[in-house]
């Protein structure tokens, strides 16, 4: 069965992002590299650079779901079938080299699916709820979990500013001086995507070709002085997702706790959920589970599907996106933020899916996580995507009906196609 065609897309911003898409790749196959770098090709990266520093770029593409209600209440089809309608063709078409999808139901119970391959070299084996991706942004949730759980343990508050939390020794623009906590975690800061500066800007367009680490410039010495230095124009306290931000936010609370973020977040989440798998480096036994990441939509002048490393995004920018993981794992967290498996950190996973500020895209952003309303019926979607390197990750909840959906992919996809729809599929049909 293949899936119905999508309906338009509902952001302006995938329109944008085409655009310039379209514009880097003026004059060029994808994948193959100029015999020299003509003018429209650096003026065309430099305006994508701006750009992507600045937008919220990733995209869920939705297709009607009520087929796949109707099979699953009328028990002529199967989750199984569903994931596969759903996965198969990206695997067939060479979207995705490989997938592990995994779900969770109300009675929490889980499942999960393989596609494709872990390794491009040997056998050809399928993934599985504990073969290893670099999740992203999906990081992100953990670092606004440890944030709020040292809020409730009275270390930090939301009103701290950065000039507040760092020594008095450690120079600061007036603008960066201001800013809260809270900002930093609400992507309300002003502060870009990535930071603009020229430094940023060589690393991305060697990145487009190469695919080699965006970040690698970024340590600690180079953030505090780039924190003497940086403006904030026109500062609304608006949604503007920034990943220099969470960099920011977790080295912020190192500094409040003197413990090293990765320490503070496995001490107080992995440990206590046995997450065992989630870790910010790879034992040796880890990376023999670990999937091959792959160029997809980006870089934008890599073939699609050519290996690539997963990037060791380093001190500042690692828990902003920097974070291995399982299916097994996320799933984990989402029965704990679902309050399906009781534990005395739940009421701190739920309080950091409330919402707290109006995105314009008609999605609403809680910390860490993004909360949508889908279809006629409004049912409400609680998500986070992550691309990095050659990964894209998905988790989404519909936490009225203690539903998951976890999507790990070893190809960067702007756009998921899975998360979003399983979750809408299941959420209005049974197969239980």
């Amino acid at each position: 069965m293949n899936p119905p065609l999508p309906r338009s897309p509902r952001k302006m911003s995938v329109n944008w992002k085409n655009f310039f898409r379209t514009l880097i790749l003026h004059g060029l196959k994808h994948g193959e590299h100029p015999p020299a770098f003509p003018i429209i090709t650096l003026a065309s990266a430099i305006l994508c650079f701006f750009y992507l520093s600045c937008s919220p770029l990733s995209s869920r593409v939705i297709y009607d779901p009520k087929p796949s209600e109707e099979r699953l209440q009328l028990g002529q089809t199967t989750i199984e079938a569903e994931v596969d309608e759903l996965a198969e063709h990206l695997i067939e078409s060479k979207e995705a080299t490989c997938l592990e999808v995994g779900v969770l139901l109300p009675d929490g119970s889980t499942q999960s699916y393989g596609y494709g391959r872990v390794n491009d070299e040997g056998l050809s084996t399928l993934p599985n709820e504990d073969t290893i991706f670099q999740v992203g942004s999906v990081s992100k949730l953990f670092v606004a979990s440890v944030l709020e759980l040292l809020v409730q343990e009275g270390k930090i508050n939301y009103s701290d500013t950065v000039r507040d939390i760092l020594p008095q020794s450690v120079k600061l623009s007036t603008d960066i001086g201001k800013v809260t906590i809270y900002e930093l975690a609400t992507h309300t800061s002003g502060l870009p995507r990535e930071p603009v500066t020229l430094e940023q800007l060589r690393f991305f367009i060697n990145y487009e070709f190469t695919g080699q680490n965006l970040y690698s410039y970024i340590d600690k010495a180079w953030l505090l002085k780039y924190l003497m230095t940086c403006k904030i124009k026109n500062k609304s306290h608006k949604f503007n997702y920034s990943n220099i931000g969470y960099g920011l936010l977790a080295y912020l609370m190192e500094i409040k706790t003197n413990e090293p973020f990765q320490d503070l977040v496995a001490e107080k989440i992995f440990l206590p959920f046995n997450m065992k798998d989630t870790v910010f480096s790879l034992s040796e036994e880890q990376l023999d589970r670990l999937a091959m990441g792959h160029a997809g939509d980006q870089p934008y002048f890599m073939k699609r599907n050519t290996p690539i490393k997963p990037w060791d995004m380093g001190e500042v920018m690692a828990p902003s996106g920097g974070i291995y993981s399982t299916v097994t794992d996320l799933l984990i967290f989402a029965k704990h933020t679902l309050a399906i498996e009781n534990s005395p950190l739940n009421s701190i996973l739920i309080k950091i899916t409330e919402p707290k500020v109006h995105q314009e895209d008609n999605e609403t952003s809680a910390l860490g996580w993004t909360i949508s309303e889908i279809g006629s019926d409004h049912t409400k979607i609680t998500y986070k995507h992550g691309m990095t390197s050659g990964y894209s990750t998905y988790l989404g909840m519909n936490m009225s009906k203690k539903i998951a959906v976890v999507v790990l992919c070893s190809s960067f996809n702007w756009d998921d196609k899975i998360g979003h729809n399983l979750i809408l599929r299941l959420s209005h049909g049974s197969d239980h």
